[in-house]
């Protein structure tokens, strides 16, 4: 059992969407994906060193993805990883990173439901666009 616990399912779901968005084409899905794989230590001290710099709380699944950004990223590029759960559904392995750390309770009132259409272009134009 990792502290990434998605990573313990044996068939993601998250790996069946992208699929999905490739129209089941995986010579082109192993032309753009790449993976990478990353120890609970290295998970462990990606939250501390996010939390410590920035005062950013990642979820283990963030971190790794955060790791795998700044491992692919080119001098020049700009690049964006998104978190889907809140680092609070994770509190053990937070304690475990950041033994002192007190959990602020989770207020979802105001949040709101977002529906946009299922392609990339879509999705760019609401991040560049800062409509969320």
């Amino acid at each position: 059992m990792t502290c990434s616990n998605a990573m313990d399912v044996g068939a993601p779901s998250n790996f069946e969407r992208i699929v999905h968005l490739y129209e089941q084409n995986t010579d082109l899905l192993r032309k753009d994906l790449r993976s990478y794989c990353y120890t609970d230590t290295e998970t462990l001290n990606e939250i501390n060193t996010c939390f410590e710099k920035n005062n950013y709380l990642l979820d283990p699944h963030g971190a790794v993805g955060k790791m795998a950004l700044a491992s692919d990223i080119k001098k020049g590029e700009l690049g964006m990883f998104i978190e889907t759960a809140h680092p609070q559904k994770f509190s053990e392995v937070i304690v475990k990173s950041i033994p002192n750390y007190k959990h602020k309770p989770v207020d979802l009132e105001g949040c709101t439901q977002l529906e946009m259409a299922n392609s990339y272009e879509a999705f760019r134009e609401l991040i560049l666009n800062d409509e969320f």
